[in-house]
């Protein structure tokens, strides 16, 4: 997967999804300056509470999976995102141009899994780019036609998409694909393939913040792959002794230098360097952080013999020119995956986040913890422990918000947030997204605005945007059946729209099988409409979800394994009947009319499926001709 990362102060930030990695205790430090020091927030801290943030639209029934912002918001007010699909429609790529009050479909999504977006470049010249399951994909009308940029042979490969912070005028990219570093200088339209250093693969490649002056591009290299699973006998990891360590660049990739002084311990070097960040303060401190592998040595695993490799935490002060131990780590036999995340202020409040997280032989051993450093990176305190089961998979990401310095992290299957600079930590109220992290503006009085794809409606969200809320929704391209009387439901009950969103067919006329069954104390009803395969639905209790298939595999119902449908309703027997009724299909279900007996009201049956399943009755009566 790209983790688009844009390194620019006019920019959009796509950090990657609301929240952060994992510091185990046994893969920091051994000891030396970790104290444990965990402190629950008091209250739910800025951020993370739903009135915090202002709705973007309204894209029921859904919400978004990914979400993109103008470099140019809130004088550009242009807004993309991927709207999830449902039970009879496919995700689809949104666009709204003015903050979200109105929507429209933009033409399609790339033909592949996409799993970030980002709109960057000058007004005249903006550029949406897409990383997919198959690389990254650009696109030059809004999303109405694609181009593949970039081909990516594996889907699951960890690559870094990053902009210069002057992209909107230089148009120079980088791109790390499955460990080859890729160059464009006219915002992705050609690319050209780097070489750091022969026989190297990279890891991770940073632009420094204030590279309009200084120019500089850092790469962290090793001689092979780190492997991130056990897996003896791939050992040195990364092979250690051919590797170049921290390499730097001061035009823009042409060539490069060695940046590795002081990268050793006790004379050993240590050169396979797996993790690198940049202070966003780097202008003013100068500040690098790496994390890099050295000298092996044996152990025992599984009762077997094993190979370990030495570790270390390091800092460098003066721009790469040298480096310090800040500490030593734990042996390890296989990689963890490392995050260092410096607060956006680190040239005063010398605040940083590291994030630690390891795979294990099961679900169990898998661990995710986080720690924070107030003093350089000289101490650290956990923050976030680690727990059984455990896992992130997005962060730390760090914000300059309104005066608080926050910081998200999805940990263990929750988004937490922290109001001050990731001292205590809260669960998220707002619905995340995927793995995506805020998008962040850099708004031109210094300050910072965020976006985030909310799983559940309203999809887009905003925090600190210098706008107002917005609630525009998608036009409805198939018209809501007025014979049937589903119209007069769809618009007197505002939870029908916001349910089952738009029509996706014109209504039929359909016989329909009715009958209930007990469970307990609660009463089910079966709806199965006697159509050509046959389709049911069954509702549970109290409004409270739809179970919904056919006896076929037809796409555009959901599918239960092929079921007969004697089977799925054989215990429905409780007032029995079968009736010449109507049904219409909606994004999200569908709306069933049971006619009333002679001179008594029919009924409207609404069906809502899948996360928002909820289903209710209304009594309606047929307009007089």
């Amino acid at each position: 997967m790209i983790a688009f990362k844009l390194d620019t102060p006019r920019a959009v930030i796509a950090l990657g999804a609301l929240l952060v990695l994992l510091l185990a205790s046994t893969s920091h430090a051994s000891g030396q300056g970790l104290t444990a020091q965990v402190q629950p927030a008091a209250e739910s801290p800025f951020g993370s509470r739903a009135q915090d943030w202002i709705t973007l639209g309204h894209l029921v029934p859904f919400g978004a999976a990914q979400v993109a912002v103008s470099p140019d918001w809130p004088t550009d007010r242009t807004l993309m995102a991927i709207r999830s699909g449902g039970a009879f429609n496919s995700a689809s790529l949104v666009r709204s141009t003015d903050g979200g009050e109105h929507w429209q479909v933009a033409g399609q999504l790339p033909p592949a899994s996409t799993t970030e977006l980002v709109l960057a470049g000058p007004s005249d010249r903006r550029v949406l780019f897409a990383e997919t399951s198959k690389g990254l994909f650009r696109s030059t009308d809004a999303g109405d036609t694609w181009t593949q940029a970039l081909p990516s042979a594996n889907p699951d490969a960890s690559n870094i998409i990053a902009w210069s912070p002057d992209f909107s005028h230089d148009g120079l990219m980088v791109a790390l694909i499955e460990g080859v570093l890729w160059r464009s200088r006219d915002f992705g339209a050609t690319w050209e393939q780097l070489h750091p250093g022969l026989g190297q693969v990279v890891q991770t490649v940073v632009f420094s913040p204030d590279f309009p002056q200084d120019h500089l591009l850092f790469v962290a290299v090793a001689g092979d792959v780190f492997s991130y699973v056990y897996s003896q006998p791939s050992h040195p990891m990364a092979d250690h002794d051919h590797s170049l360590g921290v390499l730097a660049s001061s035009d823009s990739g042409d060539s490069w230098s060695e940046q590795n002084a002081g990268l050793e311990i006790d004379g050993e070097p240590y050169l396979a360097v797996q993790t690198l960040a940049i202070s966003p303060t780097f202008a003013t401190d100068g500040t690098l952080f790496a994390i890099a592998w050295g000298p092996t040595s044996d152990t025992q695993f599984n009762a077997a013999p094993a190979t370990q490799q030495a570790r270390g935490l390091f800092v460098s002060r003066d721009r790469g020119g040298s480096w310090a131990l800040l500490q030593s780590m734990s042996p390890a036999a296989w990689a963890s995956r490392e995050v260092i995340t410096p607060s956006p202020t680190f040239a005063t409040d010398e605040v940083a986040l590291w994030a630690s997280s390891t795979t294990g032989l099961s679900p169990s051993a898998a661990t995710c913890g986080v720690a924070r450093t107030a003093d350089g990176g000289a101490s650290w305190s956990n923050v976030l422990p680690t727990e059984t089961y455990d896992g992130c998979t997005a962060g730390p990401a760090m914000f300059h918000v309104g005066g608080n310095t926050l910081a998200v992290v999805d940990k263990k299957q929750t988004r937490r947030w922290s109001s001050d600079g990731g001292q205590t930590w809260s669960a998220s109220q707002v619905s995340a997204a995927g793995s995506q992290l805020p998008v962040v503006v850099t708004l031109a009085n210094g300050d910072q605005a965020l976006f985030a794809p909310t799983g559940l409606p309203p999809g887009v969200v905003g925090l600190n945007t210098m706008t107002t809320a917005t609630s525009g929704s998608l036009p409805c391209q198939q018209s809501v059946d007025t014979q049937l009387g589903f119209d007069r439901t769809y618009q007197a009950h505002p939870e029908t729209a916001d349910t089952l969103g738009c029509p996706t067919a014109p209504a039929v006329d359909v016989r329909i099988r009715l009958a209930t069954r007990t469970v307990g104390n609660q009463v089910q009803q079966s709806y199965v409409v006697l159509s050509d395969p046959a389709v049911y639905f069954i509702t549970e209790p109290n409004g409270n979800g739809v179970v919904a298939g056919n006896t076929s595999n037809e796409r555009g119902w959901p599918y239960l394994g092929g079921e007969p449908l004697e089977r799925v309703v054989q215990d429905f027997a409780d007032g029995e009947q079968t009736v010449d009724g109507g049904m219409q299909r909606f994004e999200n279900g569908a709306m069933l009319r049971i006619p009333g007996d002679s001179g008594q009201a029919g009924q409207i049956v609404v069906l809502g499926l899948g996360g928002l399943g909820r289903w209710w009755v209304y009594s309606d009566t047929p307009s007089a001709p």
